[in-house]
């Protein structure tokens, strides 16, 4: 009810009396059962006052990234609106977005990392050895990473990466595909630095006039698909033998009318055919399998390979698998492969 007061002049003052207010349980909460003035929340995320009721959002808005703000670590997704400045880092269970740029900062995010405008790094020096040279800005996603423009940058990604504009003197790493173009075949410069994509690259330019070092690394999984085919293969022969051997014993048995009344003898039986319907089954999976991996083999390097689109400078390094080549003169547009061994450069993709 409140405790009477006064005024200067000494006059009492009425209190006014409280009023009750139900607690409601806005989306993602739920009232404690146990205590009905306290609300729980049902699911990860962060906590939002609307219009007097709490709720819980899955995704974290904020505008920038900070000193003010800290390091951001939250289970969900996360918006900025604004930047990421240096030295900062932003972890996420979900996708990260940021409107503005990521300066020399680390992000890592289970799902996607998507900057729509620039990635922005420096050389950081090794006290130690002068030539050592490390990246200020990280850039780790397990889904994709986009972002219109890179550099002094170490991005991974195990889905593709898509730079719409240009990727400089940075390293880069996707278990997809690299897409350096902004889709109309104007801009997408690959410049200085390393990449190795997985899945094979697409870009407009690789390289400068300048002659400026650029190493690119693209399909480099063979090796690895061929020990997945020969492991597939030992495993399916062994599978076999054990099916043939199983299948000798059934053919063995000796007459129905000897066994039929004895339990132990008809549960051994039992036992022996679902083992050979179990055996059919992971043989047929397995001759699946193998057949798609031995395709996946024998089609690894007209699959993957580089698509460029105006121009290939000097002094850039290509290695496609096995095969290496370091550019001594301006290639035009063209797609290069892998062919028996060596690096070649098709043009007929792009008369």
């Amino acid at each position: 009810d409140g405790t009477k007061g006064f005024d200067l002049l000494g006059k009492e003052l009425l209190p006014k009396s409280g009023k009750d207010t139900k607690l409601q349980a806005g989306p993602g909460t739920c009232i404690d059962p146990h205590n009905p003035l306290r609300l729980l929340a049902t699911m990860t995320g962060q906590a939002v006052e609307v219009r007097g009721v709490l709720q819980i959002d899955d995704m974290l808005t904020i505008k920038n990234v900070d000193v003010g703000t800290g390091h951001i670590e939250f289970k969900g997704s996360i918006l900025i609106t604004g930047n990421v400045d240096a030295e900062m880092i932003v972890k996420s269970s979900g996708d990260i977005t940021v409107m503005g740029f990521v300066d020399s900062a680390t992000l890592e995010a289970k799902g996607d990392i998507i900057v729509n405008k620039g990635i922005l790094g420096r050389q950081l020096t090794n006290k130690n050895n002068n030539y050592n040279h490390q990246l200020a800005t990280k850039i780790s996603a397990q889904g994709q990473i986009r972002a219109q423009f890179v550099q002094y940058s170490e991005l991974t990604a195990t889905g593709d990466i898509t730079i719409t504009k240009q990727l400089l003197h940075s390293v880069t790493h996707t278990k997809g595909k690299l897409t350096v173009s902004d889709g109309f075949n104007r801009r997408g410069d690959i410049v200085g630095g390393s990449v190795n994509a997985n899945n094979g690259i697409n870009v407009v330019s690789i390289g400068a006039t300048s002659g400026t070092k650029t190493e690119i690394y693209c399909a480099m999984q063979e090796d690895k698909v061929r020990v997945q085919v020969q492991d597939r293969s030992e495993e399916l022969k062994t599978l076999v033998e054990e099916d043939n051997s199983l299948w000798i014993k059934i053919n063995n048995l000796p007459p129905k009318e000897q066994w039929k009344h004895d339990h132990g003898v008809v549960t051994e039986i039992k036992e022996m055919l679902y083992e050979k319907n179990r055996f059919n089954q992971q043989r047929v999976d397995d001759e699946v399998e193998l057949q798609q991996l031995q395709l996946e083999l024998d089609q690894y390097y007209q699959v993957h390979h580089i698509n460029v689109g105006k121009c290939i400078f000097d002094n850039v390094t290509l290695h496609i698998g096995s095969a290496t080549t370091i550019t001594q003169r301006e290639y035009g547009p063209c797609r290069v492969i892998h062919k028996d061994k060596q690096i070649d450069f098709d043009y007929s993709k792009h008369d």
